[in-house]
């Protein structure tokens, strides 16, 4: 009696099919999640009408009579509306009388909320790797100079091929150092000076200076960006021009 209430008030779907589909019982936290309005309508289902092909149905079965059970099994299920629901499955084959497996017997939860904000986060971590490989793409092949600043104290994160080989100075003679440590920049006073204008106003002569996150893009007057950034890594988005 107590199993049974268990079975009746679990939030954990209970189900036992036959291999053949035939669905033998289930509990009312199955028929919620495979979105029917009773155990009743459930129970007239065929298995194979809670998989959006047959050979998925097949491909379960095969591996749960092959490997013995499925434990923490993620699979995709159709709901009745026709919609995808994720769930964990727990299940076994149940033997019949002559030793051979009869019945299939599982618990499974809905795993969807999860499922779908860890696709949501693939994508945004895939649309920010695609953004800093473009980012990375025009900061190389620019035909303007441009340097990555600390934004707080102007130290150099980064430069592109083009300034480097204007100046003559290497990647590692710049990186790490401050702007007006480096020879074109420096007379200190009135390059710190400089600066602090650029970050104040955003601009200074024919130079354009946009903070993005903690750095800064200092160059000619370029495309406004915003950060995509994961550190030193940005994105140019949706162009605006600097005033």
């Amino acid at each position: 009696m107590s199993y049974r209430r268990f079975f009746e008030s679990s939030m954990v779907g209970f189900y036992r099919t036959t291999l053949d589909g035939q669905v033998l019982d289930c509990n009312p936290a199955f028929v919620r999640i495979m979105g029917y309005a009773s155990r009743e309508e459930l129970l007239a289902c065929h298995a194979l009408e809670f998989y959006f092909s047959p050979s998925e149905r097949q491909e379960f079965l095969e591996q749960c009579l092959t490997l013995g059970s499925l434990t923490n099994f993620a699979s995709r299920l159709r709901r009745k509306d026709g919609s995808a629901v994720w769930v964990l499955e727990n299940v076994k084959p149940v033997l019949g009388q002559d030793g051979a497996p009869a019945m299939i017997e599982g618990t499974l939860v809905d795993i969807s909320q999860q499922k779908f904000a860890e696709t949501a986060h693939n994508k945004a971590q895939q649309a920010l790797e695609d953004s800093e490989t473009r980012y990375r793409r025009l900061f190389e092949t620019a035909k303007d100079g441009i340097l990555i600043l600390d934004f707080k104290t102007g130290q150099i994160a980064d430069v592109n091929p083009f300034l480097i080989e204007m100046l003559g100075y290497t990647h590692s003679e710049f990186v790490g150092k401050k702007l007006w440590e480096i020879g074109p920049f420096k007379d200190i006073p009135a390059s710190r000076s400089a600066f602090g204008e650029l970050q104040t106003k955003g601009v200074l002569g024919g130079l354009c200076l946009r903070q993005l996150s903690n750095y800064s893009v200092l160059g000619p007057h370029m495309p406004a960006t915003s950060v995509s950034s994961r550190g030193d890594a940005l994105a140019t988005e949706r162009p605006q021009y600097c005033a």
